[in-house]
């Protein structure tokens, strides 16, 4: 019964599904709210070393802080019928923003995937965003716009092709020791959708030009999954502003100190 009440109002009827908070600090009278989006193949927990940074400031005495469990990640719903699209996943989090009440200005800050999500959210003003920080976005351009992103589409595809097979599966596991990374969702659909229609088609190429709040993405010079060349077209955009860090993709350790740095100057920028 539940099941064919979740078809008829979520995949018939279309309404988006509210995501799961896997960490919602509240305070009295927030100043601001922060919105952590997590990366593909990982959850909210991928935040919890960043928030125990920020939490020990005082500038986040008076601020929320929100983390989010994409759709088909983490406690959020996981239908098998979803297309996991850009569209799919950025109806969830205008609902979810919507149902958290979080009126007062909010920061993003959103990791890879998330960062592509975070962009299309503000692109298409669905809430009112003051500032924006974005961490590895794996920018690729819908048409294959020169050699680079053939490359890295060809490797994403790979990834999704051979993703289950057992040398795949060892890196893989090897690699969770050391980062967010989660195993156990490159075996979903989620994993699977989400990484074809979110980064590997590239649409949400076009919505970077409609980015007209203050933008900070932290790039490393050691993060082999995010298109430098693109990087450098994303930042003619005059709202946007890159910064290069000698760090990787990952979150954790060292990447983790740039990304405290900066939120913590949004934060406190905010009156």
């Amino acid at each position: 019964m539940l099941i064919m009440f979740d078809r008829i109002v979520h995949r018939i009827l279309g309404v988006p599904y509210r995501l799961h908070a896997g960490y919602d600090r509240q305070v009295s009278n927030p100043r601001a709210t922060v919105v952590f989006i997590h990366g593909i193949a990982t959850d909210s927990a991928s935040w919890e070393n960043i928030i125990k940074d920020v939490e020990s400031k005082p500038e986040f005495d008076d601020v929320r802080l929100v983390c989010l469990d994409l759709l088909g990640f983490g406690d959020s719903p996981a239908p098998e019928w979803s297309q996991y699209s850009t569209k799919d996943h950025v109806r969830s989090i205008v609902k979810t923003m919507k149902k958290l009440r979080i009126q007062k200005p909010a920061i993003i800050v959103a990791h890879s995937m998330g960062a592509l999500l975070a962009t299309e959210y503000v692109a298409k003003n669905f809430h009112p965003v003051k500032k924006m920080l974005l961490v590895a976005p794996p920018f690729l351009h819908p048409k294959q716009h020169n050699q680079i992103d053939k490359i890295y589409k060809s490797v994403f595809n790979f990834i999704r092709k051979y993703r289950q097979t057992r040398p795949v599966r060892f890196i893989v596991k090897a690699l969770s020791r050391y980062s967010t990374v989660r195993p156990k969702y490159f075996s979903t659909r989620a994993f699977d959708r989400s990484l074809d229609k979110v980064i590997i088609n590239g649409k949400i190429w076009h919505s970077v030009a409609a980015i007209d709040i203050p933008t900070i993405i932290i790039a490393g010079v050691l993060d082999p999954l995010i298109a430098r060349a693109n990087i450098a077209r994303v930042s003619r955009n005059p709202h946007i502003t890159v910064v290069t860090k000698f760090t990787s993709h990952d979150i954790v350790g060292p990447s983790r100190h740039p990304i405290v740095e900066h939120l913590t100057d949004m934060v406190r920028s905010i009156k």
